[in-house]
């Protein structure tokens, strides 16, 4: 089954304004204040690939606020499925630093439910909390 495919398009990119990214741990410590075992502590791998947390934001109308909800509930069964999703993810693929960084498709995922409030007479402000998946990321331009 194909994943669907964020429809960056109609509903645009997510804005730089409250953007963030944190690196999820890819270790555990195992030895941690441990009275019986005394020593360094020992780190473990927990998988291979982490991912990465990333926060977004986007502002959209009316109509834009419609389309994002019906992408969420239908196409994605109510955020339980990954999807495509072009993002800045600052892995180095820029190196001409005056211009904009690189953006890459991204195999993404919403953690929770997405925050949404009305700002003006007809804009909305929706954020959310997206987990990207290192191992999911593609190639192709957006």
């Amino acid at each position: 089954m194909a994943l669907p495919v964020f429809p960056i398009a109609v509903l645009g990119a997510p804005q730089r304004t409250g953007y963030g990214i944190a690196h999820e741990a890819g270790s555990i410590r195992l030895r941690k204040d441990d009275p019986v075992r005394a020593g360094i502590s020992i780190y473990r791998r927990m998988r291979y690939y982490p991912s990465d947390m990333v926060t977004v934001m986007w502002r959209f109308t009316d109509a834009q606020m419609y389309t994002f909800r019906l992408f969420f509930q239908d196409d994605l069964m109510e955020g339980a499925l990954w999807f495509i999703m072009p993002l800045v993810m600052g892995d180095g693929n820029n190196q001409n630093m005056p211009t904009p960084p690189s953006v890459k498709n991204v195999k993404a995922h919403f953690t929770d439910m997405h925050q949404a409030s009305i700002s003006g007479v007809v804009a909305w402000t929706v954020t959310a909390m997206l987990e990207v998946a290192y191992e999911g990321r593609v190639n192709a331009s957006p």
